[in-house]
């Protein structure tokens, strides 16, 4: 699951590894999350932590409702509020509190945080645009980002174009990062890479959900890469048994079922050969009939002019 710790970007430096390898490396001040709330699958439908983070929030800038809530889970308010999802074995009792114990070196995970905030700029540094001939006919244009919609078709202006405004200052997500080091004595997280934010901006750590991680892992890309092969069921021994059974063990009603057998097609073919001598002497008969009768219709005309003349 998801779980994980609100934390404040306190700079960038680097570690070394064996060989004199320079690693880059953000700096996460981890203060220790207080749970505030804990739902459950009972009561809420699905299974999270809510953490409050930061430092202690001064009693006149609480609402009253909020002060309800942390006046009933017993917690001191701090300045962010974030929910986390939690399975079963990551869920812990309101009023105790979550830390970097929770990580350890060498594993991946997912920092939110809100980007440093650039103002209103062009399309070339927003958006990475080549701008337009400096010269050739171009004056005055050199850095607009062009055709826009058209007049007649499409005639409109399509949904996301990527135009000139705000530049910055946006909730980031970046997944895959690894955890160099972890410490515990001054809550620290030395993270490989950059972050999202300025200095002491708030960041929340957590672990990769079960999709990253399926997305990530070699051997999930392994087990697809090979082919599956179903193994044909076997007959057991029982039923070989019965479908085969060996000649020893036949038993004298097998022999004499099988001697009947024999004797029903020894009498089919005898009975089949005359039947088939029969049928030629019938064919036989009928071709000498045949026969007869072309004669006498040759000879009738002959006797007829004989008494004519």
């Amino acid at each position: 699951m998801a779980i994980g710790v609100i934390g404040q970007k306190a700079g960038m430096s680097r570690l070394f590894k064996e060989g004199g390898i320079s690693v880059p490396c953000t700096i996460i001040r981890v203060i220790p999350n207080r749970i505030a709330q804990v739902r459950t699958m009972e009561n809420d439908g699905y299974q999270a932590l809510q953490l409050v983070g930061g430092e202690n929030k001064k009693a006149t800038r609480i609402t009253r409702p909020m002060k309800g809530h942390f006046r009933k889970m017993s917690v001191m308010a701090g300045k962010e509020i974030r929910e986390f999802r939690a399975a079963d074995s990551e869920v812990k009792k309101a009023g105790g509190e979550i830390g970097v114990e929770i990580f350890s070196e060498g594993q991946k995970v997912r920092v939110t945080g809100i980007s440093k905030g650039k103002g209103f700029a062009g399309t070339i540094k927003r958006h990475n645009f080549h701008g337009q001939d400096n010269s050739h006919g171009n004056s005055l244009s050199h850095r607009v980002m062009g055709s826009v919609g058209q007049c007649q078709f499409p005639g409109r202006v399509f949904k996301g174009k990527k135009m000139p405004g705000q530049m910055g200052n946006a909730r980031v997500t970046i997944k895959n990062l690894e955890i160099v080091k972890v410490d515990k004595e001054r809550n620290l997280l030395w993270i490989k890479g950059a972050v999202p934010g300025s200095r002491n901006n708030t960041v929340l750590v957590r672990h990769l959900s079960d999709i990253d991680i399926q997305a990530v892992s070699p051997d999930a890309e392994a087990q697809q890469e090979q082919p599956t092969t179903t193994a044909e069921p076997q007959p057991t021994e029982e039923v070989a048994a019965v479908a085969e059974p060996p000649p020893s063990e036949q038993t004298p009603e097998s022999q004499q079922s099988e001697e009947e057998v024999v004797a029903t097609k020894s009498e089919s073919e005898s009975t089949e050969q005359p039947q088939q001598a029969e049928a030629t002497e019938s064919k036989e008969d009928i071709e000498a009939e045949a026969d007869q009768k072309a004669d006498t219709q040759t000879s009738s005309p002959k006797a007829e002019k004989k008494d004519g003349n």
